[in-house]
């Protein structure tokens, strides 16, 4: 926490939802702004979370990752 803590935004480009459902957990307990970036084949995609404000990642619904 104390990491995120020293940021005022978190770019947030992992491989899996696992690993950006923990991000998004310490960016709404910091209160940090994230932007989460990703792609899906030859698509790319990019959103911003603001804390407190809009949905949290975790907070909209998603289809299941293919493996």
């Amino acid at each position: 926490m104390d990491f995120v803590k020293e940021f005022h935004v978190v770019f947030n480009a992992l491989d899996n939802a696992k690993a950006r459902s923990h991000v998004n957990r310490m960016c709404l307990a910091t209160k940090t702004l994230m932007i989460n970036g990703g792609t899906t084949g030859l698509q790319g995609q990019a959103q911003i979370y603001f804390p407190h404000m809009f949905e949290c990642y975790d907070c909209v619904a998603r289809p299941q990752q293919k493996t």
